[in-house]
């Protein structure tokens, strides 16, 4: 029997305000994230071409390397091809004009 492989899910969190160097410590500050599996990080963002999707992929922490804060493992993943497809549809749904 093969085994599958277990994804890391991991979390890439980015500051996006100068000022989440004072709230941080009290649980508070503005923040991007986004979500790195199989050596892809996934994020939602805007933009002006109305029906494209929201949802891009990009090197993990680069989207905005200088304000990257904190990478959080949040679960592990063993089905990519099922990973692939809630991906899809999560891109259908989630337009860069709704960003």
């Amino acid at each position: 029997r093969r085994e599958r492989m277990a994804h890391k899910v991991i979390l890439n969190v980015y500051d996006l305000s100068p000022y989440n160097k004072y709230l941080n410590w009290m649980g508070l500050g503005f923040y991007h994230s986004g979500v790195e599996v199989n050596g892809k990080e996934y994020t939602l963002g805007g933009g002006q071409t109305f029906e494209a999707t929201g949802v891009f992929d990009h090197d993990p922490k680069g989207a905005d390397p200088e304000n990257f804060r904190v990478s959080i493992e949040i679960g592990r993943f063993n089905d990519l091809t099922r990973f692939y497809k809630i991906l899809g549809e999560i891109k259908e749904d989630f337009l860069a004009k709704d960003y």
